[in-house]
């Protein structure tokens, strides 16, 4: 993972620590920007909490912890080698959080700005390939069977793009 989009992750996880809502949202934001899909992924753990005690090798480390109300950074520690649970770590809670419903909520608003944005790049891309097919079709030696068939499956691209944004 690139460093910009480590530094996102840890302003998330920074805001959710020090329970501000406004480092919180702009750690969102800077997340979204650099990797998407990486923001996809740490968005959906805030969407749906999991209130593990444990995490298990070779599982992902938590970024979050959660209690009834809130969402908190996650620290984990080494379970005793008297402990049933092999290759365990136990999850506590850090820092004093923010309230899940307000933390859900900024995840679900940013992830409304991004398809939104998402779908101003597919209209872009169907201007810019509409404004090409414009200028090939006046060229002189154009090939005007496959340019029709260009067409349709650039066409055909652009439809699959926005069915791909709207499906959920």
């Amino acid at each position: 993972m690139s460093d910009k989009v480590e530094e996102a992750v840890k302003a998330v996880i920074n805001g959710v620590i020090g329970g501000d809502a406004v480092a919180f949202a702009r750690g969102l934001r800077k997340l979204s920007e650099a990797s998407p899909r990486r923001f996809l992924e740490v968005g959906s753990k805030v969407l749906n909490p999991s209130r593990n005690e444990y995490v298990h090798f070779p599982e992902v480390d938590p970024l979050f912890a959660f209690d009834d109300t809130k969402v908190y950074g996650a620290v984990l520690t080494p379970v005793p080698d008297d402990s049933f649970i092999l290759f365990s770590m136990k999850v506590h809670l850090s820092g004093s959080g923010l309230d899940l419903d307000v933390a859900q909520e900024m995840v679900r608003k940013e992830r409304a700005e991004l398809d939104a944005r998402g779908a101003a790049v597919i209209e872009n891309t169907k201007v810019a390939i509409d404004s090409a097919l414009e200028v090939l079709s006046g060229h002189s030696n154009v090939d005007r069977k496959a340019l029709a068939y260009a067409r349709d499956e650039l066409e055909r691209g652009i439809v699959m793009l926005r069915g791909a944004v709207a499906a959920k």
